[in-house]
């Protein structure tokens, strides 16, 4: 998949890093590539000095984000997603 057909785009410029959801077709909604993607580049830039802030944006001029994904994921995407973010998951205590 490129940039372009990726369903986030990950960059940084300068200090601050960017996560465009890139499914305006979809009014952004979330999809298990997205998660992931978020959760990568927020483990990332957590304990990166020159990193300052994070812009979430929703491509297209429909919606920011429409939610979950209902059709693409299904019951599958949600409940990998919700192993993923338990409260007491190592990912979420940094």
């Amino acid at each position: 998949m490129t940039q372009a057909e990726a369903s986030l785009i990950i960059r940084r410029e300068g200090a601050v890093g960017h996560l465009t959801m890139n499914r305006p077709r979809a009014l952004n909604a979330l999809d298990l590539a997205m998660i992931d993607g978020f959760a990568a580049a927020l483990a990332e830039w957590r304990d990166a000095p020159e990193v300052r802030m994070v812009l979430l944006e929703g491509a297209g001029d429909r919606a920011f984000c429409a939610g979950g994904d209902v059709r693409r994921c299904g019951r599958t995407c949600w409940t990998a997603a919700s192993r993923r973010w338990r409260p007491s998951s190592p990912a979420n205590t940094r």
